[in-house]
């Protein structure tokens, strides 16, 4: 039988740190767009994505 030791810890692959990186860059446009008097729907949306994706990768 073999042995599976390893002396470092291997983490698994996680989609939610791509998906948050894209959520902020969204989000950082949309605020860009808020501030130049456009709507805001688009920031709202993002961040209600980032807490579902951020509340995905904690629980």
């Amino acid at each position: 039988m073999k042995k599976l030791f390893q002396p470092f810890h291997l983490v698994t692959l996680s989609p939610w740190p791509l998906l948050l990186s894209m959520n902020l860059l969204i989000l950082m446009f949309s605020v860009v767009n808020w501030f130049n008097n456009f709507n805001y729907y688009m920031m709202l949306f993002s961040i209600i994505l980032m807490m579902l994706c951020l509340f995905q990768w904690w629980r």
